[in-house]
């Protein structure tokens, strides 16, 4: 259908469900929307990137320990170095650390560069959580998570904004 006749429909189901306290109303409202489950995932994603960017740029709260060792991973693998595990240990990998050491090539050694690759991580781990909430549920319990996971989860502002890798599965 073409975007017309989407808003056509959203205005019509805007109509047909008049504004109560009704909870099913409220999530009739919201399945209405003209957006489909990917648009509102990438929303929730890129939101969520967006809100912890200044956290980017305190890295010196909590920079140390691991979020140290995968930023001088980046940096040896520009050096030559080809680790296929994060260094010390023998199940957290380095792929990660190529994706940052290809971003510090082209823009520069930076700990917020860095750390963004994580922060991207996550971003991605909110869309496609929100999506997969939507498929299961409903748009309306989607976008509750998108906002719970973009604004309301203050744990990943300080593990999601450091260089540390190596759990790509467990962000979701």
């Amino acid at each position: 259908p073409s975007q017309t006749n989407r808003f056509i429909t959203f205005l019509r189901c805007y109509q047909a469900a008049p504004m109560k306290a009704n909870m099913i109303k409220i999530q009739e409202r919201f399945n209405c929307l003209p957006f489909g489950p990917v648009w509102i995932s990438a929303f929730f994603g890129v939101l969520s990137f967006v809100l912890r960017i200044p956290f980017l740029f305190r890295y010196d709260l909590h920079l140390g320990g691991d979020a140290s060792t995968c930023y001088l991973m980046a940096l040896r693998i520009l050096g030559g170095d080809r680790p296929l595990y994060f260094y010390g240990q023998d199940y957290q990998g380095a792929a990660e650390a190529y994706l940052a050491a290809g971003l510090l090539k082209v823009f520069g050694p930076s700990i917020p560069m860095a750390g963004a690759v994580s922060l991207m991580e996550w971003s991605l781990a909110v869309g496609v959580g929100v999506y997969l909430l939507i498929q299961g549920t409903s748009k309306f319990h989607g976008i509750l998570g998108g906002i719970f996971a973009a604004v309301a989860v203050p744990y990943t502002l300080h593990y999601v904004v450091v260089p540390y890798w190596g759990y790509p599965g467990g962000l979701l």
